[in-house]
């Protein structure tokens, strides 16, 4: 009866059972390495054995390693990320988080002690557990640049997985002194300070984040203005001042048509009674300083 009550228990586990659920089912230890000894059962982590026949994969591994951690465990960081997040051109590092204080050494796993890790960050993708969405966000902030965190972000709010407000709720959570991860995910939220809405490119997001920098107020994104008997969207704007920020970025403006129907519209602005202010990159970048005083002094007189 035992073996088939190891059987089910390792059947809801990718084919996995630990040590401790062997002998809560009446194995005892000199059964199990009888098992082991014939074949029944092979040792992936330690205390925990994969079912003959049961077939190996990603989350097989996944599972053995948390399993091996304890119940408080969860695949995080960077495996986590590939999970949520599009698939990386190498397999992720195999990261774990744990709440442990005491260091815990698993070949092939990167061992994360975690002192905020809660059960309300933990959900389950089939059996495996894993942090949530957010809390992978926060997570990936420790082993990984900004852009990859931004990366993630963006798509986890293009897939509808959370949306900014969650992200930011995160950031509040677990920014406190001493936990690292969470300067990435402050970066990425400042940068799109255009809160729900996508940017269009770098050079917006940018612009927003040197508003927030330099103590300026932040203008309408793309705002629709009918000028000249066309409808026009202008890159920034302050509508009750009638100015218009226009951002000249390489990637959208560089070509010959491009250049000719920004100037179109920017005369068209300005014969409408609009004050027209135009910043390049390399100015909103590398001079913003420059881009803050010449902005400021056009609130001023408008």
């Amino acid at each position: 009866m035992t073996d088939d009550e190891i059987g089910h228990v390792a059947a809801d586990q990718l084919g996995l059972i630990t040590l401790g659920q062997a002998m809560a089912l009446g194995l005892d230890p000199r059964a199990a390495r009888r098992r082991v000894a014939s074949g029944a059962w092979k040792r992936v982590q330690p205390t925990v054995y994969a079912l003959r026949g049961s077939p190996a994969s990603a989350d097989r591994t996944l599972l053995a390693a948390t399993l091996s951690l304890g119940s408080l465990a969860a695949v995080s960081h960077r495996a986590a990320a590939e999970r949520w997040g599009p698939r990386r051109a190498e397999p992720a590092p195999l990261d774990v988080s744990i709440a442990r204080e005491r260091g815990v050494h698993l070949e092939g796993v990167i061992v994360h002690r975690s002192r905020d890790l809660h059960p309300d960050h933990i959900i389950r993708l089939g059996p495996v557990p894993i942090t949530t969405p957010v809390r992978t966000l926060v997570d990936l902030g420790q082993v990984e640049p900004w852009f990859v965190v931004r990366d993630l972000l963006e798509h986890l709010v293009a897939k509808r997985v959370t949306t900014i407000g969650a992200a930011h709720a995160a950031l509040l959570l677990h920014s406190k002194r001493g936990r690292s991860g969470c300067g990435a995910l402050r970066r990425v939220l400042e940068q799109r300070a255009l809160l729900d809405r996508p940017t269009d490119s770098t050079l917006e997001a940018a612009f927003a984040e040197l508003c927030q920098l330099f103590g300026l107020p932040v203008p309408r994104y793309q705002h629709p203005v009918t000028v000249g008997g066309t409808d026009r969207w202008i890159d920034f704007a302050y509508p009750e001042l009638m100015l218009a920020l226009e951002l000249d970025g390489f990637e959208f403006h560089a070509t010959a048509k491009g250049f000719t129907a920004d100037r179109v519209r920017g005369n068209d602005l300005a014969l409408a009674g609009w004050t027209v202010l135009h910043f390049t990159w390399h100015q909103v970048v590398h001079r913003p300083g420059y881009v803050a005083s010449i902005l400021r002094r056009a609130l001023r007189n408008c």
